[in-house]
């Protein structure tokens, strides 16, 4: 969404403060649109005619933009941690995981331990965060806000040894061991006549 003033021509006189000043007359009548590009055009002269349909690209560009996970998480725990809220009973709000789930317009679903604290105006600090830090501006952001137990199971999972999981170890059976047995009786214990065992020759000494 972009807002285009016309007939900027018939504003007379305009000096260097004349834009500004009906730009904040404009944001305060237009509330309910937030980050709004405004652009004042004259058909009459062609002031910044062209320039309508390339911002009009710019911002079906951004509304398509993808917002890293890493990226998106890492600035709302420091939003959460610069202004935090709580519910009536002094309950804080935790944010365990943010994604963005779809595009056009942009989608962010938050993990939280619980929904019911996060307030209209919260939300909207958050939304405003997110256009700080991204750039969306133009384009409607929808939040929504789920708890972390809906969350699934592989959202929390945390690989070890460097992302690698470890195998786990089993454990084997050995069976014990008995006592050394000579050839002896290794033979009398089969029932097989042990081999003869060979006398060992003397030692001759060296002269």
């Amino acid at each position: 969404l972009i807002v285009v003033i016309n007939k900027w021509d018939l504003v007379v006189p305009k000096d260097d403060h004349t834009m500004a000043e009906f730009t904040r007359r404009i944001q305060r009548e237009l509330q309910f649109v937030h980050d709004v590009p405004l652009l004042f055009t004259s058909a009459l002269t062609r002031q910044r005619v062209r320039r309508i349909l390339d911002l009009a690209i710019e911002v079906k560009d951004l509304r398509s933009r993808r917002v890293p996970t890493g990226e998106l998480n890492k600035t709302m725990q420091e939003a959460l941690q610069r202004h935090q809220t709580m519910s009536h009973s002094g309950k804080m709000l935790k944010l365990r995981y943010a994604t963005q789930v779809t595009t056009d317009p942009p989608t962010f679903v938050f993990f939280v331990n619980d929904p019911e604290i996060v307030h209209f105006s919260y939300r909207r600090f958050l939304e405003n965060q997110l256009r700080e830090q991204f750039s969306f501006t133009g384009t409607a952001i929808r939040l929504i806000f789920r708890s972390s137990r809906e969350a699934p199971e592989e959202v929390f999972a945390r690989p070890k040894m460097g992302g690698v999981r470890k195998a786990p170890v089993v454990a084997q059976r050995v069976p014990a061991r008995g006592p050394a047995v000579s050839r002896g009786e290794r033979g009398s214990r089969t029932g097989k006549p042990a081999a003869p065992t060979k006398a060992r020759k003397p030692l001759k000494h060296g002269r």
